[in-house]
């Protein structure tokens, strides 16, 4: 039975996350309409600080929400994933798949939204995404320690 469980909670992640990665309205304008230009950005940490930079110098209410939902959202959107990415790890014997698997998910849904026109190319969202999967499989590593802290005697 806790198998089904684990294997139902993987495929609503997974149903959860393609949504909110093709789907998802991020703003106004939606994810679909193809008359959008869509841009890629290949400088590391780039759009990043431009959201660091417009919430501290710009109006800071309106740029604080952007900057937490691009930071925020894609680091906690794969701490799940690095989850199962550790669990996959310990089965196959690959320690560093929760770093390789994500950085390969992140870079494909990356190339899928600029080719299909539903979203930009970003590489700040790949490096994200893999902080959050490294930050997933950091907790699923913690998690055995913490059971045995926590147990009583």
């Amino acid at each position: 039975m806790k198998k089904r469980i684990y294997y139902l909670c993987i495929v609503l992640y997974l149903a959860a996350a393609a949504w909110i990665l093709f789907f998802f309205p991020f703003n106004s304008a939606s994810r679909l309409d193809t008359s959008i230009r869509r841009y890629v950005n290949p400088i590391p940490l780039e759009t990043t600080t431009r959201y660091f930079h417009n919430a501290i110098y710009r109006d800071a209410a309106v740029h604080t929400q952007a900057l937490i939902l691009n930071v925020g959202g894609n680091i906690l959107l794969f701490v799940p994933m690095g989850i199962l990415l550790y669990n996959l790890r310990q089965r196959l014997g690959y320690k560093a798949l929760p770093f390789w698997g994500a950085a390969l998910i992140s870079l494909s849904v990356e190339s899928i939204q600029i080719l299909c026109r539903v979203g930009n190319f970003d590489v700040d969202d790949i490096i994200l995404n893999t902080l959050g999967s490294l930050l997933g499989a950091s907790l699923a590593a913690l998690l055995p320690l913490l059971q045995v802290y926590t147990a009583e005697p």
